[in-house]
């Protein structure tokens, strides 16, 4: 019996040692298949056109992969700046690549033709842009990012329009997604200029405490003057205790992406029993 339970042992060990090396020479047979060769895109050709409708939001919100934001305003160099990106798809991360950039508005005529962007959209010129001619995607790195400028004084200059911009990549160091090469940017400049709004209400339970409810549209800071001389709130929509009866003249300045240059105001009297 001993010697039966001594052979069984012998032959297990035997039989996990060959299985330890089937799962060796798998491995290794996975560890030396090629990786598919990367293709370069721009996140933001994915799905769509790119528009930009709205004031930066929440750092949170991710509009494209890799950006907290569609764009900020440089008001020392009177630019509007918006990231962009170069990545590369697959596995493989190893080698620098070098993507080549481009303004293409050829695609925007193509595009107001078929109807895709809107019929009053017009092309960008290209006097009033900044791009760099190339991007680098750093051996490690999956994206390589860059920044697009635009002159924001030609932007305010048209209060209600709507611009387009075609920007396109290439590379000799890899190959191109054909169709999601080229980014088309829709800008709708409304949304440089902010427009204060908002109303105000009793609360239930103390008629000297109001309510306010902002209604501004494309704000992203403000100011509240309760108009008793009570220290300023900057707060989006504050309530606000008063310690007397009265009629007061409340005013809300909103502040959009363009700090003062396009802030606006709205009065409006407020009567506390």
């Amino acid at each position: 019996m001993k010697n039966i339970f001594n052979n069984s042992f012998k032959l297990l060990i035997a039989f996990c040692g060959f299985a330890l090396i089937l799962v060796s020479c798998t491995y290794k047979e996975i560890a030396d298949v090629d990786l598919p060769a990367p293709k370069l895109y721009m996140p933001t050709a994915v799905g769509g056109n790119y528009v930009i409708d709205n004031v930066p939001q929440r750092l949170d919100f991710l509009p494209t992969p890799g950006n907290a934001y569609q764009f900020t305003v440089d008001l020392t160099k009177s630019k509007m700046v918006i990231p962009l990106g170069v990545y590369r798809s697959g596995l493989d991360r190893s080698g620098k690549i070098t993507a080549s950039i481009a303004i293409k508005n050829d695609t925007i005529a193509t595009m107001l033709a078929a109807g895709k962007i809107p019929a009053t959209a017009f092309a960008l010129p290209t006097d009033k842009i900044l791009l760099p001619s190339s991007v680098d995607i750093i051996s490690g790195s999956e994206i390589g990012t860059f920044n697009l400028e635009i002159d924001l004084n030609y932007l305010r200059s048209f209060p209600d329009a709507i611009l387009a911009l075609g920007v396109t990549i290439n590379s000799t160091d890899a190959s191109v997604n054909p169709l999601l090469k080229t980014t088309v940017l829709v800008i709708y400049t409304k949304l440089l200029k902010p427009m204060a709004a908002f109303s105000s209400k009793a609360d239930a339970t103390n008629v000297k405490k109001i309510v306010f409810s902002n209604i501004s549209t494309y704000g992203m800071t403000y100011s509240w003057n309760f108009g008793d001389g009570a220290a300023v709130s900057t707060e989006k929509s504050p309530s606000y205790t008063y310690p007397a009866a009265g009629t007061y003249n409340v005013t809300l300045t909103t502040i959009g992406a363009t700090g003062d240059l396009d802030k606006t105001t709205k009065t409006l009297s407020v009567t506390v029993l």
